[in-house]
């Protein structure tokens, strides 16, 4: 597009960019138009082959980057242009808008409207030009009135001043007399006071004289209580001295083995002498000070007397007459006090004496009793621990007899004559149904072993069968026995337990888990269950619940499986440990 200079300057007129980037832009597209109708360029001699083949082509691409920025400014500068002539079109449909608005505008309703208000408002200043007249004559008339009084304000002003120093006058009058009205009623309440004092003061005498005379009496009754007291003191002490005498006697003749009892009656003897000295000291210190209390609380009380009327003088002899004979009393009754303290620490030294002795007695039979309840204590641990190893002994020996009962049975197996009893030897005598079980199952094993031999006619390289038993128990139950037929599980009370408390199996559980994954069978006590003395406890399968006795529990299992079975039979307590064992193995082995 090619426009004129006059219509590109017109066009820019409202544009924000500066004139000379135009210009620019304006030369460089009139020499990009050029270049695109191919004009020659023409060259100074010399300069062609001055130029090399590199030059030639960094001048080339120089120039097609120009273009192509020169191309992209047209494209901007040509969109930049359309914005302006869009907006000029829309700004002159604008003015044409509003001058068409103005034409059609009517304004004279407007001016009547405005004429009318400016007419009321002459006639409003008129008649208030009217009114501010009439007000100034009247303010002037005001002004008057208000000299005049303003001259009886001050008039009444100098009366009032008059008047006032007068109610001055009158009230310094008044608090005068004020003043000394009360320093009177003062004078008046500090006689009053004064006698009043003089009156207490006597009647505190007196009360102190009365009180005087019934301490002297209470004084007199406390000694006489104190002499009878000490007395019965006396009595007790050596009816205490009879019996820690008879008792010491009875203890040394206790200690006379043992020669190496220290003596510490010296010892002690110089202790208490200390003690006792140590104790007559703050008595006597506090005896002094209580003395020399009392001197000065009747010499006050003296000086207070000699103050007074001659009649207080009377009393103030007859006190210290009173005074004297106390004080005679007083010393009388510290020297008797004094002997009797003395006599008393001598008591009380010798029954510490004996105290301290009977205390090391009783500390010798304390330990030798501690060391006797220790050697029991160690002794109940062994034979604990021996007790374990006899049942794990017991029970190797069952599976041995087991195992030589099976072996047995096996080589002997054509002789129906044996008894089958004979098969499992009972331990001590005693056979329990688990064992019987265990027997019967055996003998089961060598009836089929026997059908095989006589079908096959040889008993060579057969397998046999060999059982095993184990029992343990980390806690005060045990489980003795299973039922050949599952009908219950046998539960008893060992020697693990604690002294006076009995076993609880409330929240305990029982559980029997069958070989090679089989039912888990699991009973949990929810009730409580106290084993009483070494009575076993019987866990009955619901199925035979009738033949359960009272002390028995029936369980929920219908029953607990065959007691040839192998089995792990697990006792557990509230926390889930593993309190008591009962396995059965079944290993076989090729004879």
């Amino acid at each position: 597009m090619n426009y004129s200079k006059t219509s590109y300057r017109k066009s820019m007129g409202t544009s924000s960019y500066p004139t000379a980037t135009t210009k620019i832009i304006r030369k460089s597209r009139v020499s990009s138009v050029g270049s695109n109708y191919g004009s020659p360029l023409h060259f100074k001699d010399g300069v062609v082959s001055s130029l090399s083949s590199k030059g030639a082509t960094d001048i080339k691409c120089t120039r097609e980057k120009e273009k192509k920025e020169m191309q992209d400014l047209n494209e901007r500068f040509a969109n930049y242009i359309e914005k302006v002539r869009f907006l000029e079109t829309e700004n002159k449909a604008l003015k044409e808008a509003l001058k068409k608005q103005k034409r059609d505008f009517n304004i004279e309703p407007m001016k009547a409207m405005y004429q009318t208000e400016i007419d009321e408002l002459k006639k409003q200043l008129l008649t208030t030009t009217d009114e501010n007249a009439t007000l100034k004559a009247r303010i002037a008339t005001l002004e008057e009135e208000m000299e005049g009084l303003n001259g009886q304000i001050r008039h009444l002003k100098d009366v009032n001043e008059e008047q006032q120093n007068t109610i001055e006058n009158l009230n310094e009058e008044i608090s005068r007399r004020m003043s000394e009205c009360e320093m009177l009623r003062r004078k008046v309440q500090e006689l009053e006071k004064q006698l009043s004092d003089w009156k207490t003061r006597h009647s505190h005498l007196d009360s102190q004289l009365q009180a005087l005379r019934i301490e002297l009496q209470e004084e007199t009754a406390s000694r006489l209580a104190e002499s009878t007291r000490a007395q019965s003191l006396e009595d007790e002490l050596n009816f205490l001295k009879d019996i820690y005498e008879t008792e010491i006697k009875e203890y040394k003749a206790l200690l006379a083995k043992d020669n190496s009892f220290p003596d510490m009656r010296e010892y002690w003897t110089s202790e208490m002498g200390s003690c006792i000295k140590e104790i007559s000291q703050e008595y006597e210190s506090q005896l002094e000070a209580l003395a020399s209390s009392l001197e000065a609380r009747y010499e006050s009380q003296i000086s207070e007397i000699r103050m007074g009327t001659s009649k207080g003088a009377v009393e103030l002899t007859q006190l210290t007459d009173e005074n004297r004979r106390l004080k005679m009393q007083k010393s009388e009754l510290e020297d008797r006090i004094r002997d009797l303290e003395t006599q008393l620490a001598q008591l009380t030294g010798q029954l510490r004496s004996v105290t301290m002795e009977l205390e090391t007695t009783i500390n010798d039979l304390d330990h030798e009793k501690e060391a006797h309840r220790n050697d029991v204590e160690r002794l109940q641990l062994e034979l604990e621990g021996l007790m374990k190893e006899l049942q794990d002994l017991m029970d190797a020996k069952l599976s041995m007899e087991l195992e030589i009962a099976a072996y047995r049975k096996l080589l002997e197996g054509e002789e129906h004559r044996i008894s089958h009893s004979s098969m499992v030897s009972s331990i001590g005598g005693f056979q329990s149904s688990s064992e019987e079980a265990l027997s019967n199952a055996i003998m089961q094993r060598s009836t089929a072993f026997k059908s095989s031999m006589s079908a096959e006619g040889s008993i060579a390289n057969m397998g046999a069968a060999r059982i095993t038993v184990h029992r343990s128990s980390s806690g005060p139950v045990a489980v003795v026995e299973i039922e050949t037929n599952g009908q219950y599980i046998s539960l008893e009370e060992t020697g693990a337990r604690k002294i006076g408390r009995p076993t609880n199996l409330k929240g305990w559980t029982l559980e029997r888990q069958m070989e090679q994954g089989g039912k888990l069978l699991s009973h949990k006590f929810t009730d409580d269950v106290i084993f009483t003395g070494k009575i076993p406890i019987k866990v009955w399968g619901s199925k035979y619940s009738s033949s359960a006795s009272k002390n028995d529990i029936v369980s929920h299992i219908n029953e607990w499986g065959s007691a040839t079975a192998v089995s792990k039979t697990v006792l557990k307590d509230e926390n889930n440990m593993e309190k008591a064992v009962f396995i059965i193995k079944s290993i076989s082995d090729r004879n």
